[in-house]
């Protein structure tokens, strides 16, 4: 690499050096996710107020970030792959679940299944990857996740009858109280009776925006280099 190209060559890798993991498992007490070398989070409660208070990221470190139920889900579904090449099996195989067309068989509606994150740090954006996988049939069970942040919302859809597929929403600001929500609900395309939808994975991914020092210290490189070459 030239030394001309070097400070920006450094640049960018600072800029993105801090970005951290952190993986989430809805599902039951029976299929926690672990995995070697990997830190996950497991939800099991899916009532409104269930929470993890502080999110750890894939190496282990706290992250200061909570996340809750702020609407409950009905229950949790196993009925999930186990070979999916994604994730682990036990992270794959089951899921929240909800409805929001009620039935016989399903009595009541989940209108409102929701999460928040709190504690997120305005300095930094954030993508969030969302996985379900619900299997035994061909019908479409559509899920809508609608991620709202301090720019607006964002809309992602997902056959949740699926083994490898995955939507993400990203450039994600939070709101002016460090957080973000995610309403979860029936998508367009759901053939389901019930319209159920469902939740397994949640993957947060922050990214620190380059700091004004950093970007300063990156212009100076630049002349000192132009000045050497003049």
């Amino acid at each position: 690499m030239s030394r001309f190209l070097a400070p920006f060559a450094a640049l960018a890798l600072a800029s993105t050096a801090g970005a951290a993991v952190i993986r989430v498992d809805f599902g039951g007490t029976a299929n926690q996710t672990t995995e070697s070398g990997v830190t996950w989070n497991n939800l099991t409660g899916y009532a409104a107020g269930s929470n993890i208070a502080n999110l750890r990221d894939t190496g282990d470190g706290l992250t200061g970030i909570r996340l809750e139920i702020t609407g409950a889900f009905r229950g949790v579904n196993s009925g999930g792959t186990t070979t999916s090449t994604l994730f682990p099996s036990d992270a794959s195989r089951d899921s929240f679940f909800g409805n929001t067309v009620s039935t016989g068989s399903f009595p009541g509606t989940y209108l409102g299944s929701q999460l928040t994150l709190s504690g997120l740090n305005p300095a930094e954006t954030y993508s969030i990857l969302f996985y379900a996988s619900r299997t035994g049939d061909s019908v479409n069970r559509e899920t809508s996740y609608i991620v709202a942040d301090g720019n607006g919302s964002q809309t992602r859809t997902l056959n949740a009858n699926n083994t490898n597929g995955s939507v993400a929403a990203s450039g994600l600001i939070p709101d002016s109280n460090g957080r973000i929500t995610i309403n979860v609900t029936s998508g367009a395309n759901n053939a389901t009776t019930e319209k159920f939808f469902y939740l397994g994975v949640m993957e947060i991914t922050s990214v620190p925006e380059p700091s004004v020092a950093l970007l300063g210290a990156g212009a100076a490189a630049f002349l000192l280099v132009r000045r050497r070459h003049g």
